[in-house]
Parts: structure tokens; sequence; C-alpha cells
């Protein structure tokens, strides 16, 4: 008796998705400075062990835009970067969930003898 093997199908990677990786930690950079004030703020409001934060010779201007009234401090900067570390590394958790196992992951299984689901392959 012989045995059939079904052979994983081959996906072509994306050719942009390096692209599309750093145009979305740019965004989340984005965002966390634009955020990282009023976080400042409100614990500065909150807490008051940390009321000294929001203090201008605590947070000395790093960045400023008269323009549109934007004030970036050095505290703010440091809380800004925290942020965006911690929202890329749930960003990065949640693709690796989503990329589902390596292929060599699904044959070791196979060969321990435990269940693999395999994809349904289209019909051409």
């Amino acid at each position: 008796m012989s045995v059939i093997k079904q052979r994983m199908p081959e996906r072509k990677p994306n050719p942009l998705l390096p692209a599309m990786g750093l145009l979305l930690a740019v965004t989340l950079l984005v965002l966390s400075l634009m955020v990282a004030p009023t976080v400042v703020k409100l614990l500065a409001e909150n807490i008051p062990q940390l009321s000294k934060l929001d203090n201008p010779g605590a947070n000395t201007k790093v960045i400023e835009i008269e323009d549109i009234g934007y004030r970036l401090g050095a505290v703010d900067l440091v809380v800004a970067i925290m942020m965006w570390l911690l929202l890329f590394s749930i960003l990065m958790v949640i693709a690796v969930a989503a990329a589902g196992p390596e292929p060599d992951e699904v044959i070791a299984k196979a060969r321990m003898g435990q269940p693999v689901k395999l994809p349904k392959r289209k019909r051409k």
C-alpha cells in the first residue's frame, strides 16, 4: 500500500511587504509623537509622584512647531518612544499569529504523528 503525501502549496511573498511594515512603523511613531504630550499631562495630573514631569524645567523643549502650536519635550519624547515600542510589539505579535505556522513546523508535526490541517487547494 502506498502513502500519498500532500505537498504544501508554495506562496510567493509579496515584494511590498517590507515597505508596508516600514510604513506601519512610521505611522505608529507619528501617532505616538502626537499622543505623548497628552499622556504626560494626564499622568502628571492623576499621579502625584509624577507631577514633576509636566514642569517646564523637567520637560525641556526638543521639538517645537509654532504654526500648529505643537511642543514636544524630552519627557514627551521618552514616553512617545515607549508607546511606539509597546504598540509595535503588540502589532508584531498579532502579525506573527496571523501568519500561521511555517511549512517546516507542519512537516515536523506530520512526522511526529500529530494531526495537521492543510489549507484547501484551489482547483484550476
